[in-house]
């Protein structure tokens, strides 16, 4: 039986990679989840047409696929949403507790430049009138999630936007201090078939399973809103 394969971009995979071995067991169809970026990915797919589902950490990107018809929009839905943060070392050396420490001399700051979290810093910081304070402190433009983590881990910056489902995923590196509510922004992990899927009905199903108890006890465990 021919396994329904997944493109997945990296920052959301772990609950997906947990959920698809869930499905497996009940189900008792093979799922493969093939992890990268999300510009790559979709190329990837587009030339070899052999993957059935993608899922992105945010609806620009969907967006592009749906303009594509790489992904057609009956088939996009919501899994869940993941919550901004401010994400630190583990112990929290700096001291950081919000917004205002990262306008101070000599704080080392890391943004994304690309993928699901471009533009988080900017309509964070915008409402506080903080933009230019929090700039100067840029020392990192990651080129993706999987990069903005390592400059965490790697302790090469003291603080980055992220996502707080970092923190659990990685709860050995990373902490998360939460921003205020009104300045959290939330994007949509979202999911679609493509339009040449070799498996359409199978991945259907699985998709349809993602919205499942168990499913959503798995995201809800790495901190999604559901």
């Amino acid at each position: 039986m021919n396994p329904v394969k997944i493109y997945c971009e990296a920052g959301v995979a772990p609950p997906l990679i947990e959920v698809a071995a869930l499905f497996e067991q009940k189900r008792e169809l093979p799922v493969k989840v093939v992890a990268g970026k999300a510009e790559a990915l979709l190329q990837k797919a587009t030339e070899k047409k052999e993957s059935d589902s993608l899922v992105l950490g945010a609806e620009h990107a969907m967006d592009r696929a749906e303009k594509d018809n790489v992904i057609s929009k009956p088939c996009r839905r919501t899994i869940g949403y993941r919550r901004s943060a401010l994400l630190v070392q583990k112990g929290n050396p700096k001291g950081i507790t919000g917004l205002s420490d990262l306008t101070h001399e000599g704080v080392r700051i890391s943004v994304s430049i690309s993928g699901c979290l471009v533009g988080v810093w900017d309509d964070i910081t915008a409402p506080l009138g903080i933009t230019d304070a929090v700039r100067r402190n840029i020392t990192v433009f990651a080129d993706g999630c999987t990069p903005l983590i390592r400059t965490i881990n790697l302790k090469e910056v003291d603080v980055a936007f992220g996502w707080s489902a970092f923190a659990l995923i990685h709860p050995a590196t990373i902490e998360a201090v939460e921003l205020p509510p009104e300045l959290q922004i939330r994007r949509s992990t979202n999911a679609g078939i493509f339009t040449f899927a070799p498996n359409p009905a199978e991945a259907e199903e699985f998709l349809a399973f993602l919205r499942t108890e168990e499913a959503k006890a798995v995201y809800r465990k790495y901190d999604w809103e559901l």
